[in-house]
Protein backbone atom coordinates (compact mmCIF):
# COMPACT_ATOMS: atom_id res chain seq x y z
CA UNK A 1 0.00 0.00 0.00
CA UNK A 2 3.27 2.24 -0.42
CA UNK A 3 2.20 5.96 -1.67
CA UNK A 4 5.42 7.71 -2.61
CA UNK A 5 5.72 10.70 -0.77
CA UNK A 6 8.69 12.33 1.32
CA UNK A 7 7.04 14.42 4.53
CA UNK A 8 8.27 14.69 7.93
CA UNK A 9 5.34 13.80 10.41
CA UNK A 10 4.31 15.72 13.34
CA UNK A 11 1.82 16.78 15.99
CA UNK A 12 0.57 19.53 17.63
CA UNK A 13 -1.08 19.43 21.01
CA UNK A 14 -4.00 21.97 21.30
CA UNK A 15 -6.44 22.19 24.15
CA UNK A 16 -8.70 19.79 22.97
CA UNK A 17 -6.57 17.19 21.60
CA UNK A 18 -3.91 16.83 19.01
CA UNK A 19 -3.84 17.33 15.26
CA UNK A 20 -1.41 15.23 13.39
CA UNK A 21 -0.05 16.88 10.27
CA UNK A 22 2.60 15.62 7.50
CA UNK A 23 5.16 18.43 6.22
CA UNK A 24 7.32 19.10 3.22
CA UNK A 25 9.49 22.50 2.02
CA UNK A 26 11.55 24.61 3.69
CA UNK A 27 10.70 25.76 6.95
CA UNK A 28 9.98 29.48 7.56
CA UNK A 29 9.61 29.73 3.57
CA UNK A 30 5.97 30.58 2.59
CA UNK A 31 3.35 29.36 4.62
CA UNK A 32 0.31 26.73 2.69
CA UNK A 33 -1.67 24.89 4.73
CA UNK A 34 -3.86 21.94 3.08
CA UNK A 35 -7.29 20.57 3.84
CA UNK A 36 -8.66 17.21 3.00
CA UNK A 37 -12.23 15.92 1.99
CA UNK A 38 -14.54 14.30 4.16
CA UNK A 39 -13.09 11.18 5.78
CA UNK A 40 -9.69 11.27 3.66
CA UNK A 41 -6.61 12.56 5.79
CA UNK A 42 -3.39 14.44 4.97
CA UNK A 43 -2.42 11.66 2.62
CA UNK A 44 -4.73 13.15 0.28
CA UNK A 45 -1.79 15.78 -0.30
CA UNK A 46 1.04 13.04 -0.57
CA UNK A 47 1.18 13.37 -4.64
CA UNK A 48 0.39 17.05 -4.67
CA UNK A 49 2.75 17.86 -1.90
CA UNK A 50 6.15 16.80 -2.98
CA UNK A 51 5.12 18.01 -6.70
CA UNK A 52 4.81 22.16 -5.15
CA UNK A 53 7.28 22.04 -2.69
CA UNK A 54 9.75 21.26 -5.85
CA UNK A 55 9.33 24.34 -6.70
CA UNK A 56 11.09 26.26 -3.70
CA UNK A 57 9.91 28.67 -1.58
CA UNK A 58 7.36 27.18 0.16
CA UNK A 59 6.42 25.61 3.82
CA UNK A 60 3.48 23.01 3.36
CA UNK A 61 1.57 21.56 5.88
CA UNK A 62 -1.53 19.16 5.24
CA UNK A 63 -3.23 18.37 8.38
CA UNK A 64 -5.39 15.29 9.43
CA UNK A 65 -8.61 17.59 10.46
CA UNK A 66 -9.79 16.58 13.76
CA UNK A 67 -12.09 13.32 13.72
CA UNK A 68 -10.08 12.41 10.37
CA UNK A 69 -6.86 10.16 10.27
CA UNK A 70 -4.34 10.07 13.34
CA UNK A 71 -5.84 13.56 14.69
CA UNK A 72 -8.05 13.84 17.96
CA UNK A 73 -11.55 13.07 17.60
CA UNK A 74 -13.87 15.96 19.14
CA UNK A 75 -15.84 15.70 22.17
CA UNK A 76 -19.30 17.70 20.67
CA UNK A 77 -20.56 17.42 17.56
CA UNK A 78 -19.09 18.20 13.78
CA UNK A 79 -19.72 21.19 11.72
CA UNK A 80 -17.48 22.92 8.98
CA UNK A 81 -17.70 26.13 11.06
CA UNK A 82 -15.98 24.21 14.32
CA UNK A 83 -13.21 22.78 12.24
CA UNK A 84 -12.26 26.24 10.51
CA UNK A 85 -12.11 27.05 14.34
CA UNK A 86 -9.68 24.01 14.36
CA UNK A 87 -7.50 25.24 11.60
CA UNK A 88 -7.75 28.65 13.11
CA UNK A 89 -6.25 27.23 16.07
CA UNK A 90 -3.23 24.90 14.09
CA UNK A 91 -2.42 28.63 12.05
CA UNK A 92 -1.96 29.81 15.75
CA UNK A 93 -0.17 27.14 16.98
CA UNK A 94 2.51 27.24 14.50
CA UNK A 95 2.98 30.98 14.16
CA UNK A 96 0.96 31.64 11.31
CA UNK A 97 0.15 34.93 10.70
CA UNK A 98 -0.82 34.39 7.28
CA UNK A 99 -0.97 31.58 4.87
CA UNK A 100 -2.45 30.23 1.66
CA UNK A 101 -5.02 27.79 2.03
CA UNK A 102 -5.61 24.90 0.29
CA UNK A 103 -8.71 22.24 0.53
CA UNK A 104 -10.33 19.86 -1.29
CA UNK A 105 -13.76 19.12 -1.50
CA UNK A 106 -14.77 19.45 2.32
CA UNK A 107 -12.09 20.97 2.69
CA UNK A 108 -12.31 23.95 0.51
CA UNK A 109 -15.44 24.51 2.16
CA UNK A 110 -13.34 25.03 5.50
CA UNK A 111 -11.05 27.44 3.57
CA UNK A 112 -13.48 29.47 2.10
CA UNK A 113 -15.54 30.49 5.31
CA UNK A 114 -12.21 31.04 6.78
CA UNK A 115 -11.25 33.09 3.71
CA UNK A 116 -14.24 34.91 4.12
CA UNK A 117 -14.44 35.43 7.89
CA UNK A 118 -10.57 36.00 8.70
CA UNK A 119 -9.02 37.64 5.57
CA UNK A 120 -6.31 39.01 7.29
CA UNK A 121 -5.19 35.45 7.91
CA UNK A 122 -5.55 34.10 4.24
CA UNK A 123 -3.58 35.46 1.54
CA UNK A 124 -4.44 33.54 -1.48
CA UNK A 125 -6.90 30.40 -1.58
CA UNK A 126 -6.62 26.86 -4.10
CA UNK A 127 -10.03 24.84 -4.05
CA UNK A 128 -10.13 21.30 -5.64
CA UNK A 129 -13.34 20.64 -7.41
CA UNK A 130 -15.51 22.69 -4.73
CA UNK A 131 -16.58 25.75 -4.12
CA UNK A 132 -18.39 26.54 -0.38
CA UNK A 133 -20.79 24.21 1.28
CA UNK A 134 -23.10 21.90 1.11
CA UNK A 135 -26.43 23.99 0.70
CA UNK A 136 -30.21 22.83 1.23
CA UNK A 137 -33.66 24.65 0.77
CA UNK A 138 -35.05 26.34 3.96
CA UNK A 139 -37.98 23.70 3.44
CA UNK A 140 -35.42 20.88 3.73
CA UNK A 141 -34.28 22.26 7.23
CA UNK A 142 -36.73 20.02 9.84
CA UNK A 143 -37.01 16.99 8.05
CA UNK A 144 -33.07 17.16 8.11
CA UNK A 145 -33.02 18.38 12.06
CA UNK A 146 -35.12 15.66 12.54
CA UNK A 147 -33.02 13.29 10.86
CA UNK A 148 -30.35 14.68 12.66
CA UNK A 149 -31.82 14.17 16.21
CA UNK A 150 -32.98 10.93 16.14
CA UNK A 151 -30.09 9.82 14.66
CA UNK A 152 -27.77 10.76 17.43
CA UNK A 153 -28.89 9.85 20.88
CA UNK A 154 -26.85 11.80 23.30
CA UNK A 155 -23.81 9.92 25.46
CA UNK A 156 -23.76 7.43 22.80
CA UNK A 157 -21.66 6.95 19.64
CA UNK A 158 -21.52 4.85 16.69
CA UNK A 159 -19.25 1.62 17.02
CA UNK A 160 -16.75 0.97 13.83
CA UNK A 161 -17.75 -1.82 11.77
CA UNK A 162 -14.24 -3.87 11.09
CA UNK A 163 -12.93 -4.02 7.56
CA UNK A 164 -11.75 -7.77 6.00
CA UNK A 165 -8.33 -6.07 5.56
CA UNK A 166 -6.76 -3.02 4.44
CA UNK A 167 -7.24 -4.13 0.87
CA UNK A 168 -10.90 -4.36 1.60
CA UNK A 169 -10.75 -0.59 2.49
CA UNK A 170 -9.27 0.27 -0.64
CA UNK A 171 -11.80 -1.66 -2.85
CA UNK A 172 -14.21 0.99 -0.78
CA UNK A 173 -12.86 3.64 -1.32
CA UNK A 174 -12.18 2.50 -5.26
CA UNK A 175 -15.78 1.92 -5.42
CA UNK A 176 -17.15 4.69 -3.59
CA UNK A 177 -14.90 7.28 -4.44
CA UNK A 178 -13.98 6.46 -8.14
CA UNK A 179 -9.89 6.23 -7.12
CA UNK A 180 -7.69 3.75 -8.86
CA UNK A 181 -6.23 1.30 -6.43
CA UNK A 182 -3.37 3.01 -5.84
CA UNK A 183 -4.77 7.06 -5.03
CA UNK A 184 -6.97 4.45 -2.79
CA UNK A 185 -4.33 3.24 -1.07
CA UNK A 186 -2.95 6.11 -0.78
CA UNK A 187 -5.70 7.53 1.56
CA UNK A 188 -6.63 4.03 3.54
CA UNK A 189 -2.51 3.64 4.16
CA UNK A 190 -2.87 7.25 6.77
CA UNK A 191 -6.95 6.10 7.34
CA UNK A 192 -6.73 2.61 8.77
CA UNK A 193 -5.77 0.79 12.22
CA UNK A 194 -5.28 -2.31 13.69
CA UNK A 195 -6.57 -3.45 16.78
CA UNK A 196 -7.36 -6.50 18.33
CA UNK A 197 -6.37 -8.19 15.19
CA UNK A 198 -8.72 -6.19 13.08
CA UNK A 199 -8.97 -3.82 10.62
CA UNK A 200 -11.08 -0.65 11.71
CA UNK A 201 -11.47 3.15 9.43
CA UNK A 202 -9.06 5.71 11.78
CA UNK A 203 -11.83 8.44 11.27
CA UNK A 204 -14.58 9.12 13.98
CA UNK A 205 -17.55 7.16 12.81
CA UNK A 206 -19.81 9.95 13.92
CA UNK A 207 -18.53 12.11 11.29
CA UNK A 208 -20.90 9.71 9.16
CA UNK A 209 -24.19 11.16 10.75
CA UNK A 210 -26.93 13.02 9.28
CA UNK A 211 -25.79 17.28 9.42
CA UNK A 212 -28.43 19.05 11.50
CA UNK A 213 -28.34 22.01 9.36
CA UNK A 214 -27.22 22.96 5.95
CA UNK A 215 -26.69 26.65 5.24
CA UNK A 216 -29.40 27.80 2.26
CA UNK A 217 -27.28 28.85 -1.16
CA UNK A 218 -27.77 32.09 -0.45
CA UNK A 219 -25.76 32.22 2.50
CA UNK A 220 -23.23 29.83 0.90
CA UNK A 221 -22.92 32.50 -2.06
CA UNK A 222 -22.69 35.37 0.83
CA UNK A 223 -19.78 33.70 1.86
CA UNK A 224 -18.06 33.37 -1.53
CA UNK A 225 -18.52 37.04 -2.21
CA UNK A 226 -16.64 37.85 0.70
CA UNK A 227 -13.69 36.47 -0.22
CA UNK A 228 -11.35 39.06 -1.50
CA UNK A 229 -7.62 37.20 -1.79
CA UNK A 230 -7.01 35.33 -5.34
CA UNK A 231 -8.31 32.46 -5.66
CA UNK A 232 -7.93 29.30 -7.67
CA UNK A 233 -10.52 26.81 -8.55
CA UNK A 234 -9.69 23.67 -10.61
CA UNK A 235 -12.23 21.72 -11.45
CA UNK A 236 -12.38 18.05 -12.20
CA UNK A 237 -13.04 17.36 -16.27
CA UNK A 238 -15.37 16.16 -16.92
CA UNK A 239 -17.70 16.92 -14.01
CA UNK A 240 -17.38 14.93 -10.71
CA UNK A 241 -20.94 13.80 -9.60
CA UNK A 242 -20.16 15.79 -6.73
CA UNK A 243 -20.80 19.46 -8.56
CA UNK A 244 -24.24 20.99 -9.45
CA UNK A 245 -23.04 22.65 -12.65
CA UNK A 246 -25.56 25.38 -12.43
CA UNK A 247 -24.91 26.27 -8.35
CA UNK A 248 -21.50 26.42 -9.28
CA UNK A 249 -21.29 28.90 -11.88
CA UNK A 250 -23.96 31.13 -9.69
CA UNK A 251 -20.78 30.44 -7.26
CA UNK A 252 -17.76 30.88 -9.28
CA UNK A 253 -19.22 34.60 -10.10
CA UNK A 254 -18.97 35.57 -6.01
CA UNK A 255 -15.68 35.54 -6.13
CA UNK A 256 -14.09 39.13 -7.59
CA UNK A 257 -10.16 37.17 -8.32
CA UNK A 258 -11.14 33.93 -9.21
CA UNK A 259 -9.35 31.89 -11.73
CA UNK A 260 -10.91 28.70 -13.22
CA UNK A 261 -9.46 25.69 -14.73
CA UNK A 262 -10.52 22.60 -15.32
CA UNK A 263 -8.26 19.49 -15.43
CA UNK A 264 -8.74 15.89 -16.43
CA UNK A 265 -9.25 13.94 -13.64
CA UNK A 266 -12.18 12.77 -11.19
CA UNK A 267 -13.41 13.98 -7.66
CA UNK A 268 -9.33 13.58 -6.45
CA UNK A 269 -7.68 15.10 -9.67
CA UNK A 270 -5.18 16.14 -7.00
CA UNK A 271 -4.18 12.56 -6.58
CA UNK A 272 -5.23 11.31 -9.96
CA UNK A 273 -3.56 14.27 -12.00
CA UNK A 274 -1.45 15.54 -9.49
CA UNK A 275 1.82 16.70 -11.86
CA UNK A 276 -1.09 19.18 -13.71
CA UNK A 277 -2.81 20.20 -10.70
CA UNK A 278 1.06 21.10 -9.46
CA UNK A 279 1.77 23.01 -12.03
CA UNK A 280 -1.65 24.77 -12.12
CA UNK A 281 -1.22 25.95 -8.67
CA UNK A 282 2.70 26.47 -8.74
CA UNK A 283 1.64 29.68 -11.76
CA UNK A 284 -1.03 30.31 -9.48
CA UNK A 285 1.19 30.97 -6.29
CA UNK A 286 3.86 32.54 -8.28
CA UNK A 287 1.38 35.01 -10.16
CA UNK A 288 0.19 35.71 -5.87
CA UNK A 289 3.65 36.34 -4.39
Amino acid sequence: MACPATATDLVLDLPWGRVAARRWGQAGARPLLACHGWLDNAASFDRLAPLLAAHGGLDILAIDLPGHGHSSWLPGAYSQPGQAACVLAVLDALGWQQTTLIGHSMGAGIACLLAASVPERVTALVCLDALGQLSAPVDATVPRLRKHLLSCPPGLSSTPRPLDSPQAGIVLRQQRNQLDAADAACLVQRGVVQRDGQWYWRYDPRLTEPSAVYLHEAQVQAVLGAITCPTLLLEADPPSRFIDAQAQQQRRACIAQLQHRRLAGGHHLHLGNAEAAAAAIAGFLGDTA
